[in-house]
C-alpha cells in the first residue's frame, strides 16, 4: 500500500494488538462497573443545552450528508477534483472568526 504523509494506519498485527488491548480495557471497565456499591446518577442536559445539541447534530448531518449525496450521484474526474472549491457551508466558520 502506498503511504502519503506522516499518517500510518494500523495494519496486520498492529490492528490485532490494538483490538485485544481495547477488549481488555472494556472488560476491566465492565467488571469495575458491576462492583460499584451505589449507582451513579447523571443529570440530562437542560433546555438550552438540549436545543444546542439538536442544532449541532442537524448541522453535522447536513454538512456530511449533502456533500456525500452529491458525490454518489456524479463521479467527477481527477482533474475536476483538483479544482474543487469549498462550499458556502464549509466557508461559514471562516466568516464567523
Amino acid at each position: 500500500m502506498t503511504q502519503y504523509g506522516t499518517w500510518k494506519p494500523y495494519a496486520d498485527s498492529d490492528a490485532f494488538l490494538l483490538a485485544i488491548v481495547l477488549l481488555i480495557i472494556a472488560g476491566v471497565l465492565a467488571y469495575l462497573g458491576t462492583r460499584l456499591k451505589r449507582s451513579i446518577q447523571l443529570q440530562g442536559p437542560g433546555t438550552t443545552d438540549g436545543i444546542l445539541l439538536v442544532v449541532i447534530w442537524v448541522l453535522s448531518l447536513l454538512s456530511l450528508g449533502l456533500p456525500a449525496s452529491f458525490i454518489t450521484r456524479r463521479k467527477p474526474s481527477n482533474l475536476e477534483l483538483s479544482r474543487c472549491q469549498p462550499t458556502r457551508l464549509a466557508r461559514l466558520p471562516t466568516y464567523l472568526d
